[in-house]
């Protein structure tokens, strides 16, 4: 999600457009993995795991082979290698001044690891350890 955010950023110039625009993906992802919840439900668990394995890889190659740089030439700035790791932690100290904002990102943290955990491991719970059939998935 990081590359195409940066990519509509950098696409984008209206920060009232580009506020659509990032809705617009963050649609198409939940879409995405709402429908393959249901295709994978419809599946064994080793052909779910064995798809999506598949259809990361073939991400992973299309961001490399066929996504240009979005950023223009002339807003491009040397890269620069002598803050490294020091600015990834200094822009988190935001969060130890801002109370809100570390209660948000503490709540959407939280839900992240939950739903991910749900959406991975929950169809597959159910048939293997309540019994769920695929008919009572009302996909089957």
């Amino acid at each position: 999600m990081a590359v195409w955010f940066a990519m509509l950023s950098d696409l984008v110039p209206k920060p009232e457009i580009r506020a659509a625009a990032f809705g617009a993906a963050m649609l198409l992802y939940e879409v995405a993995a709402l429908v393959g919840m249901v295709l994978g439900s419809m599946v064994t668990p080793k052909a779910a795991i064995t798809a999506g394995l598949l259809c990361r890889v073939a991400e992973m190659i299309y961001m490399l082979v066929c996504v240009p740089e979005s950023l223009p030439q002339e807003l491009r700035k040397p890269l620069d290698l002598s803050s490294g790791l020091f600015s990834v932690v200094g822009g988190l100290s935001i969060l130890f001044r801002n109370a809100k904002l570390r209660t948000i990102c503490f709540i959407y943290f939280l839900s992240e690891i939950s739903g991910s955990g749900v959406s991975i491991v929950g169809t597959s719970y159910l048939q293997k350890y309540l019994a769920w059939t695929k008919s009572d998935n009302y996909f089957g």
